[in-house]
């Protein structure tokens, strides 16, 4: 017999709530889009101003006057992308309003869908990388993050089923399956081919996989023609129209002698506070629905400004770091970067892996030195040795630039003179590093001796 049960159970749980999730976003936006979205967000939110920006430009001239190679665009309050854009005329449509972002988030508002599926779908649109794919792991760490699984498979889901297709994929062979599954009528043997032969697929072993799915080779060849109709990159499409002439700073880095400053450029951003007439009203307002409007305005301004906060916290301790582990190359004592991850990093602050990759990607430092995205200051090691990556690549340079044209160094030769130099590397990994550094291999280097023979 079966008899009924209780049982008290005491749980944790973390629900992302859409403010959460702006959160999330606003910690990896660039400078040009937490630009776009201040303004955007002072628009839609009454109780949200803007400060008088005259003490902005005053520490804006300072700065600059401290500091002579710093761009005047780079902290210039009120400078806009149109006055510096030379190629956009009057008239013409914004170019972020032509990004994959805008586009997908276009259709999303125009589903109508519930609140929390339509803020993880944007969300998870502002994840995608330039191609239109997105990455596993951004997956995986919203679900650390106790967002329900039934929850993200629908978000998932609504971004795969908009334009282009193919968006929102998280790898080659499901970005062209998407494509396949929309068209009529259905192509049950390609999809199967990106299912399970797309690497056979690439070298073109068209038997290999007839016999593997009982087909013909012709059938084999006719889906290949099919595939390669696809489109392997659905976000290249809208990346042209997302460059700029001019990418401004989210940090910069100031140096006077041995002496290192971190500075999170917002200079140009609006300084955002509290409507004190709106306070007011919300303090003195005996009209409920007044009153309710207000306090929901009131808290969506200080979650957003709580965000700022946050944001510029995390990305100046992440960049205080970074010149820790790179001292020698923002003092211009070495060329070379040192070896640094991410994981490295997230140890050093104590954060999520996840987090430091949200608040790092797509930003920029500007210093003495010149302009870099921060992710290209990161640089493995191969193994546990005390030189990057980098370091590697320019010493093969070197070495390739001072050899004997006409008995060039091969590969094995190039790793017996790393070798010999403490440098412990495998061949194959030379030539890899080789060919990413655009040299050639080594009989295609080698040059005519004087009799026009070649040694």
């Amino acid at each position: 017999m079966d008899f009924l049960h209780l049982e008290q159970q005491l749980r944790q749980e973390l629900h992302l709530t859409p403010e959460m999730l702006q959160s999330l976003s606003v910690l990896q936006m660039n400078a040009e889009e937490l630009q776009d979205f201040l303004n955007r967000s002072l628009e839609e939110n009454p109780v949200l101003e803007a400060e008088d920006s005259a003490r902005r430009e005053r520490e804006a001239a300072e700065l600059l006057q401290r500091f002579r190679w710093l761009d005047s665009r780079a902290v210039s309050p009120g400078a806009s992308l149109a006055t510096m854009d030379p190629a956009q005329e009057p008239g013409a449509p914004a170019r972020e309003l032509e990004s994959l972002f805008f586009f997908l988030r276009d259709q999303l508002q125009r589903l109508r869908l519930p609140r929390p599926l339509e803020a993880l779908t944007e969300y998870l649109a502002r994840l995608l990388d330039e191609n239109g794919y997105l990455d596993p792991e951004d997956l995986e760490d919203l679900l650390d993050r106790r967002i329900p699984e039934e929850l993200l498979k629908q978000a998932v889901e609504t971004l795969q089923s908009l334009e282009p297709a193919g968006v929102g994929a998280r790898s080659l062979g499901e970005c062209l399956l998407l494509q396949l599954r929309r068209r009529q009528p259905p192509q049950p043997l390609a999809e199967k081919i990106c299912l399970e032969h797309l690497s056979a697929l690439g070298e073109r072993r068209y038997r290999a996989i007839a016999h593997s799915l009982r087909v013909s080779e012709a059938e084999v060849e006719q889906a290949a023609r099919l595939i390669a109709g696809l489109d392997p990159k659905p976000g290249r499409s809208f990346s042209g129209s997302e460059l700029n002439l001019y990418v401004r700073p989210d940090v910069l880095v100031l140096r006077e002698g041995d002496s290192l400053q971190v500075l999170i450029n917002d200079y140009y951003l609006p300084r955002l506070s509290l409507s004190k007439t709106y306070a007011q009203l919300y303090e003195s307002s005996e009209d409920e629905e007044v009153h309710a409007y207000l306090q929901k305005k009131i808290q969506q301004a200080k979650w957003l400004m709580d965000s700022l906060a946050r944001r510029g916290n995390t990305l100046r301790r992440c960049v205080e770091t970074i010149l820790e582990l790179q001292r020698p190359f923002f003092l211009g004592t070495q060329e070379e970067l040192a070896p640094m991850t991410l994981s490295l990093l997230a140890d050093r602050l104590d954060l999520h892996v996840s987090t430091v990759s949200r608040a790092l990607r797509g930003k920029v430092l500007q210093c003495w030195r010149g302009s870099y995205p921060i992710q290209k200051l990161f640089s493995r090691s191969p193994g546990d040795q005390d030189i990057s990556s980098q370091a590697i690549r320019r010493r093969i340079c070197q070495l390739v630039s001072g050899e004997d044209k006409t008995r060039p160094y091969s590969d094995e030769k190039l790793r017996e003179r790393l070798l010999a130099e403490g440098i412990y590397i495998a061949r194959r990994t030379v030539a890899q590093y080789r060919v990413s550094c655009g040299i050639p291999a080594s009989t295609a280097r080698r040059e005519r001796d004087s009799d026009g023979k070649r040694k």
